[in-house]
């Protein structure tokens, strides 16, 4: 994967007076959702793209503070820079006035900002204008949609992201006002992208990976004497981890310097099994297998790397497609290969022969040189709208292959009547979630959705980071992610009661209830009759107590008295 590349911001939000007006059936105005927009943006640059830099310009407001000079426009800070916590509790602060200014004031403002402070850097300029387009149209008319284009391509190539109050589709066409029907053709001119402010945050809400350009692994595919030069990328891997929590002991960490005043140091000690410290120069490495040390030097090491490989993908042979079960399949994700130029009708070839015959390549991967083999399966991918492709998928060896034996489990299918598997039927396409227009199942859709225990992690650290409250509970939206949909759940309803039908209830008899007194004589009774046994046990025990004594002292006497005869016979 190549570097990510880093971005300039600059947000134009509308604190005028219309932005703070509620439309009917909203709890929020058009400023509290923009507010929350860049929020949302600002956090997600602070979490997984700290080296980006932003800048807020406000339309509308009681200040004039640009360089320009339009008025009611104010620039929160004269640089761009790197978002933080202060800067995004500046943004939640943000009221509305009773002021008016207009959008292409303030790109223009945006814009001369954009090229004193993003000039010489590396980074990608955008500009996200957020604005309700409520202006009067005597001052929009003095505007034209070829100035504006060229002013933006005059200027530091800038992307233009516009986030309005109403869709503007074709189906929304005639309802335009003269602001909006301008910012649809400025878009439409410079390449820029409009969204609607709902459907824009719900797309801002959840933390993604951000994108990047893929690097390809370049590699020729052999078949016998035969090369195929071809470009694999990585299609789905494994998510990276949740960063992992660091304790900060910077000088603006809370609680920074220590109360005894001295930093805490840590230090790494060799001691030997008397607990001696010895010296790490004179110190081997080793292992420990069953109780005996086997040291292992450096040349050791050395010794036992893997070599001898070199960077290759040989096809070791061709399979069944069915006879590769989906039960080998593993590793962290898969790979897509496609051919590289020169070897588009060698690749083709070989992509319509594996299909048209249903046939599957095992081929053996070695990554780079001295890299340990790896074994894998081919399957042939041409589908409509998508490149011809090899889809690469990892397999095991034998050695590490497990087999799980499962127990035998008794089916309940033969003893259910007609009825019962009827009602089966019923439930699992109650249950089953509803094709879209194109007939693909949309929700759960595999790679549709975030993870939701991670995206709460996020939550919680940037609430803590604005407030030292208790952490809200899981929001609403990601609770949903998980969720069955209500829809699903009202139409299984009847199913799930004839299916109660199936289990006979049981009958609990009631718990009786005692009374104080009867608990208190109960207990007497019993701890009466426990006092009782034991002292007829501890009379048993002495009775056969004297027994033995008695049986051995007539022993005793009897072996006396022999002891006596032999002497005498002596």
């Amino acid at each position: 994967m190549s570097k990510k590349q880093k971005e300039a911001l600059v947000f134009v939000v509308n604190v005028g007076k219309t932005s703070k007006e509620k439309a009917e059936n909203e709890t929020e105005s058009f400023l509290d959702k923009s507010k929350n927009i860049i929020k949302q943006v600002m956090e997600r640059k602070i979490f997984m793209r700290p080296e980006d830099i932003v800048g807020v310009i406000c339309m509308g407001s009681n200040k004039t503070k640009n360089k320009p000079g339009m008025e009611n426009i104010q620039v929160l800070k004269d640089d761009l820079l790197v978002p933080t916590w202060n800067l995004v509790e500046e943004v939640l602060a943000l009221e509305g006035t009773e002021k008016t200014s207009n959008w292409v004031e303030g790109l223009h403002v945006a814009l001369q900002y954009m090229k004193e402070n993003c000039m010489g850097r590396q980074h990608i300029a955008k500009i996200m204008i957020l604005n309700d387009f409520q202006e009067e149209e005597d001052i929009m008319e003095q505007f034209s949609a070829g100035t504006i284009k060229a002013e933006v391509l005059d200027s530091v190539s800038s992307e233009l992201i516009i986030i309005g109050k109403n869709p503007l589709d074709e189906a929304h066409r005639k309802e335009l006002n003269l602001s909006e029907k301008l910012a649809l053709h400025v878009c439409n001119m410079v390449d820029g992208v409009y969204e609607e402010i709902d459907k824009y945050f719900w797309e801002t809400r959840f933390y993604k990976n951000p994108p990047v350009n893929p690097s390809a692994w370049k590699c020729e595919l052999r078949i016998a004497d035969v090369k195929i030069y071809t470009s694999t990328y990585v299609k789905v891997t494994e998510p990276p981890p949740f960063p992992s929590w660091k304790i900060t002991t910077g000088e603006n960490s809370v609680g920074y310097p220590p109360d005894g005043g001295n930093d805490v140091k840590k230090t790494r000690e060799l001691v030997d099994r008397y607990r001696d410290i010895t010296d790490p120069e004179e110190a081997i490495k080793g292992y420990k297998y069953g109780g005996k040390f086997i040291p292992f030097s450096e040349e050791d090491v050395e010794v036992t790397k893997f070599q001898g490989t070199t960077k290759s993908l040989i096809v070791r042979g061709f399979v069944k497609q069915e006879d590769v079960s989906i039960e080998y399949w593993f590793g962290k994700g898969c790979h897509v290969i496609v051919a590289s130029l020169g070897s588009e009708r060698q690749f083709y070839s070989l992509l319509t022969a594996m299909r048209d015959l249903g046939l599957v390549a095992i081929v053996r991967k070695v990554y780079c040189a001295n890299s340990i083999p790896k074994m894998g399966v081919l399957f042939p991918r041409m589908q409509p709208g998508e490149p011809a492709c090899l889809v690469h998928v990892s397999i095991p060896f034998a050695e590490e292959r497990r087999v799980l034996k499962s127990k035998p489990v008794k089916t309940l299918a033969k003893n259910l009547s007609e009825e019962q598997k009827q009602d089966i039927e019923d439930y699992i396409d109650a249950f089953t979630l509803p094709p879209n227009e194109d007939g693909e199942v949309e929700l759960f859709n595999p790679g549709s959705f975030c993870d939701p225990c991670k995206q709460y992690k996020w939550d919680n650290l940037s609430h803590r980071a604005l407030n030292r409250v208790p952490l809200p509970p899981m929001d609403k939206a990601l609770l949903n992610l998980i969720s069955s949909p209500e829809s699903l759940i009202q139409k299984c309803k009847p199913v799930v009661e004839r299916l109660k039908t199936w289990v006979e209830p049981k009958v609990e008899k009631p718990k009786e209830k005692f009374e104080i007194g009867h608990k208190i004589e109960e207990i007497d009774q019993e701890t009466q009759q426990t006092e009782e046994n034991l002292i007829r046990a501890a009379e048993e025990a002495e009775h056969e107590m004297k027994r033995k004594e008695d049986l051995f002292k007539e022993i005793s006497e009897a072996t006396t008295a022999m002891d006596e005869d032999l002497l005498n016979e002596m």
